[in-house]
């Protein structure tokens, strides 16, 4: 289990364990300086810096500049942006207070854990980069290459990039297996599944060669635009119009979740709110909030940063089919208000669709997800193990534009692999070996 400690205001998560637990009984385990952000983001520690006695006489004679003054007004979204923050900041804060209570909190956010060191190449770190680029040149040049059957890995076998591009590859087996792919190995772990290929294979093809499953969850982290993205080129972007072409409708069964990560821009969360939620026939049940917190247990940022905030929202929604077979149409759901909890129900319950109900724990409309950010970009926490009480024993998930694999969940995305060879590149690696 991931959750360390779980309250009624939300989770303090371990994202580090995650990944060793992924492993399985395979010899390897999650590096530590990958989850090792020590101090708030822009104050790190004066004796990581070499001092310079000229630096004051330098200083002195090169031009000062000016500072910038802003002379507009904040615009309609900042304005927006402050707004929800100043609804969601006392969430926020009691939230932690309410966690921070509980001995397990300051057990994990020992103060006195000695600081971690990076590793170097030859201290057995296997490299675990998302960004190869002979694959994921595989992927935009097989776009129209259909395998149409599932390949089932075996141990001895060694696969060429284009054997899995463009096709659902599953490990059946209880426990993690290694797979070799070109001149790289890849750990998949315990009954996962992904699906490798770019977003208009995907929007085209995925239903149909998946065997039609539908799914108990949708966990969905979309590329949005924006300029961070554009100046580091880390992954490409898409727009508004795209994303709501994923298929919802047709992966999700009725009362099936449906999870989207944005960010605090809030042309985005009114995006998903009005427009994304009602054209997938979801009723909106929540939004919750990933806090990001130094291992000391701070923010990462100030949480009254005009700049960043040191949180990331995540809005829930329930897809629902009438009796009728079809699909909803906006939020037609009646809530169910108990306590400081949610609870959206069907006005057309019916006995035929017991088996996939969720649980009758109700999902709460506000909750915070506490754990240490991982060091490589965009990675959030596991949600597996905090949901698993709202859905069916047996619930198929699934996660979309996924960075990495989880036990019992199918992944899909152009980056979802976990590689564990190759030296270089050492600093953007997930695993080492056991001693």
């Amino acid at each position: 289990m991931t959750v360390e400690l779980k309250c009624s205001s939300g989770y303090l998560v371990d994202h580090k364990r995650s990944i060793s637990t992924g492993c399985g009984s395979l010899p390897y385990t999650s590096i530590k300086n990958v989850f090792n952000t020590q101090e708030p983001y822009g104050q790190s520690k004066s004796k990581f810096t070499c001092p310079n006695p000229y630096e004051n006489e330098l200083n002195d004679s090169l031009p000062k500049k000016k500072k910038r003054k802003r002379r507009l007004p904040p615009n309609s979204g900042e304005i927006a942006a402050l707004e929800h923050h100043g609804k969601i900041r006392e969430k926020i804060l009691c939230g932690i207070e309410l966690l921070s209570k509980f001995d397990k909190w300051n057990e994990y956010f020992n103060l006195n854990i000695p600081e971690e060191k990076g590793i170097t190449a030859g201290s057995g770190c296997l490299q675990a980069s998302f960004h190869n680029n002979d694959f994921l040149e595989a992927v935009s040049t097989n776009v129209l290459y259909r395998h149409q059957s599932t390949l089932y890995p075996a141990d001895d076998d060694s696969y060429k990039s284009t054997d899995v591009v463009n096709r659902l590859v599953s490990n059946e087996k209880d426990d993690s297996m290694l797979m070799s792919i070109d001149v790289a190995t890849y750990i998949l772990p315990s009954n996962s599944k992904f699906f490798l290929s770019d977003f208009a294979y995907f929007c085209k093809y995925f239903v149909q060669e998946t065997g039609c499953t539908k799914y108990n969850m949708i966990v969905i982290d979309p590329p949005w635009e924006n300029k961070s993205v554009k100046r580091g080129a880390k992954y490409s972007s898409l727009p508004l119009w795209e994303i709501k072409k994923i298929p919802v409708p047709e992966m999700a069964c009725d009362k099936a979740l449906v999870v989207v990560w944005v960010t605090n821009k809030q042309k985005y969360r009114k995006f998903v709110i009005e427009e994304l939620f009602p054209s997938w026939s979801c009723n909106l049940i929540g939004e919750w909030y990933w806090v990001k917190l130094t291992r000391k247990g701070e923010m990462v940022f100030d949480l009254e940063s005009t700049h960043k905030k040191p949180y990331e929202p995540l809005i829930i929604g329930q897809f629902e089919i009438f009796s009728d077979g079809n699909s909803s149409s906006g939020f037609s759901a009646v809530t169910k208000q108990c306590g400081d909890k949610s609870e959206v129900l069907s006005e057309n319950e019916s006995e035929k669709n017991k088996d996939q109900k969720f649980s009758e724990t109700m999902i709460p409309e506000n909750q915070i997800i506490c754990s240490v950010p991982c060091s490589l970009h965009s990675r959030k926490p596991p949600l597996n193990d905090i949901f698993r009480e709202y859905l069916p024993q047996d619930a198929a998930c699934i996660e979309l534009f996924a960075r990495n694999l989880l036990s019992n969940w199918t992944s899909w995305g152009n980056e979802v692999r976990s590689k564990i060879v190759r030296f270089k590149n050492w600093q953007n690696s997930y695993f080492s070996t056991l001693v």
